[in-house]
C-alpha cells in the first residue's frame, strides 16, 4: 500500500443537511503534489432524499444513488487507503463538516487527519493567480487554464490538488505541507510579522489600537464583505461587543452586512446565545445560509472572533514570504 503525502477530498450533498453526502471524490498526491491515484463514488444519502436546489448544482438525484452504498460503507473502504495523509479541500470547513456530520450520523469515529484549505492558500497568495480577488474554485482554475467539470466531486478534488501544488511551487515553498505550515505560523506568530506592533488592548474608549505603519488598503479585510453572528464578548482584554466589533471591521476597510449573500467573504462567529439552538445543537440561520452557498461553490470563510482579531492587521505583502 502506498503512503500518500496528500489526499484532496470533495463532497457533494443531497440537501442542506451536512450529513447528506451523495458523492465523494479523492485525488491522491505524492510529496511533490503530483496526482498519482484517484477514487470516486456515489453515496446513497439518508433516506435517499434530495432537494431540487442541490440537484440543480451537481445533477445528482435519487435515481442515481438508489442502489449506491451508504456513507459508512464507502468511508470504511477508503480509510485504509487514505491513511494518515493530510486532507486538502477548497473551503475545507465545508468538506470537513460534511465528513464529521456524516461520521456522526453513522456513529463512526472522527479521523485524526489534518485538513488543509486551498481557499486560504489562494487568499493569502493572490498574486500567484491574478484572480482579481475572486476565489471560487472554478474561477481560479479558469485563470490557470485548467479545464474541469465543477461540482463533479472527482474533478473538484483533482483541481484542488493541482491548485495546492501550483501555489506551493510558485510561492517557492518546497512542499504543500511547508506552505500550509507557513500560513499557520503567520496566524500564530504576529510578533514575527509586526515587530513594531502596538499591542491590541481595550482603552478608555473601548477601541482597538492599530499597529504603527499599518496601511488599511493593504489589509486582508480591506474591501471584503463581513457578516457577524452571535454575541461578542471581551477577548484577551479587547472589548468586543457587536457595535464595537462592527466599527472595528469598518475601520479596516471592510463592508459589514447583516445578511449572508453570494458576495460575502467572511462569516465571523461569536458566542451562540439562543437557548433553543444551543439545546438542539443547531447552527444559526446565517451559518446555515453560508453552508448552502458553500455547497454551490461560493468561497465564504467561517472564522471565529479569535481568528478575526489575529488576522486583523495581516496584509497580503506580509503573507507572501
Amino acid at each position: 500500500m502506498i503512503d500518500f503525502a496528500y489526499v484532496a477530498i470533495d463532497f457533494e450533498t443531497a440537501t442542506s443537511e451536512l450529513s447528506s453526502a451523495c458523492a465523494i471524490g479523492l485525488a491522491y498526491g505524492d510529496v511533490f503534489g503530483n496526482l498519482i491515484d484517484s477514487d470516486y463514488s456515489l453515496i446513497k444519502p439518508p433516506g435517499n432524499v434530495y432537494s431540487k436546489r442541490n440537484t440543480s448544482i451537481h445533477n445528482i438525484g435519487p435515481r442515481d444513488t438508489e442502489n449506491s452504498p451508504q456513507f459508512d460503507e464507502v468511508w470504511r473502504a477508503l480509510t485504509f487507503k487514505i491513511g494518515k495523509a493530510p486532507l486538502l479541500a477548497h473551503n475545507a470547513g465545508f468538506d470537513k463538516n460534511v465528513l464529521y456530520k456524516s461520521l456522526a450520523h453513522y456513529d463512526m469515529s472522527i479521523p485524526e487527519n489534518e485538513f488543509m484549505c486551498t481557499l486560504k492558500m489562494s487568499r493569502h497568495y493572490p498574486t500567484m493567480i491574478n484572480s482579481e480577488g475572486i476565489h471560487k474554485l472554478d474561477y481560479l482554475m479558469y485563470c490557470l487554464g485548467y479545464g474541469f467539470e465543477h461540482h463533479n466531486a472527482l474533478d473538484d478534488a483533482k483541481a484542488c490538488l493541482f491548485l495546492a501544488k501550483y501555489i506551493a511551487d510558485t510561492s517557492q515553498h518546497d512542499s504543500i505541507n511547508k506552505l500550509w505550515n507557513n500560513l499557520g505560523s503567520i496566524h500564530n506568530s504576529r510578533k514575527r510579522i509586526f515587530p513594531n506592533e502596538v499591542p491590541i488592548r481595550s482603552t478608555s474608549h473601548q477601541t482597538i489600537d492599530f499597529p504603527r505603519d499599518f496601511e488599511i488598503s493593504t489589509g486582508i479585510f480591506y474591501n471584503s464583505s463581513i457578516v457577524f453572528t452571535g454575541k461578542f464578548n471581551t477577548y484577551e482584554n479587547t472589548f468586543l461587543n457587536r457595535d464595537n466589533v462592527t466599527k472595528f471591521a469598518k475601520s479596516l476597510g471592510a463592508q459589514v452586512s447583516e445578511k449572508v449573500k453570494e458576495n460575502t467573504d467572511y462569516l465571523v462567529l461569536g458566542t451562540q446565545t439562543n437557548p433553543q439552538l444551543i439545546k438542539n445543537e443547531e447552527l444559526s440561520a446565517k451559518h446555515k445560509k453560508v453552508l448552502e452557498l458553500q455547497a454551490k461553490g461560493y468561497p465564504i470563510e467561517v472564522i471565529d472572533a479569535r481568528d478575526f482579531i489575529q488576522m486583523a492587521f495581516l496584509t497580503n505583502d506580509d503573507l507572501v514570504i
